[in-house]
């Protein structure tokens, strides 16, 4: 599962957080470059986190690959393949537009005649 991300963003980095039940690594690949993070992870108390650097006004296309440590229980062994995923935990892609200028509010005085003038 993969937490949602922020986008679109003026933001040059943004940290992903991946859970995974028994991982052991996460690597991330974007537009930008390849993004990896190892160590014992859980889908609950300890999910993974990955820095992802982003590009200047550029649309990044995030692909989350997870690897499952191998356990062995009681003669049977688990785990040991890779996750691959594009969408959020919700279903939605995984997508950063990252923007220099994020658009801004502005407001534009209005002039309001009335209909009995106009005629």
């Amino acid at each position: 599962m993969v937490d949602p991300v922020t986008s679109p963003t003026g933001q040059f980095t943004q940290v992903v957080t991946v859970r995974l039940g028994n991982g052991e690594a996460v690597t991330i690949t974007a537009e930008s470059g390849t993004f990896a993070a190892h160590g014992d992870y859980d889908a609950y108390f300890h999910p993974a986190t990955v820095t992802v650097a982003l590009l200047t006004d550029t649309i990044h296309h995030l692909e989350v690959f997870g690897k499952v440590k191998v356990v062995e229980h009681d003669g049977c062994i688990y785990g040991g393949y890779t996750l691959h995923t594009d969408r959020n935990r919700f279903g939605a892609s995984l997508t950063i537009w990252q923007r220099t200028y994020l658009t801004r509010t502005f407001y534009v005085p209005l002039m309001f005649r009335d209909v009995a003038e106009s005629r």
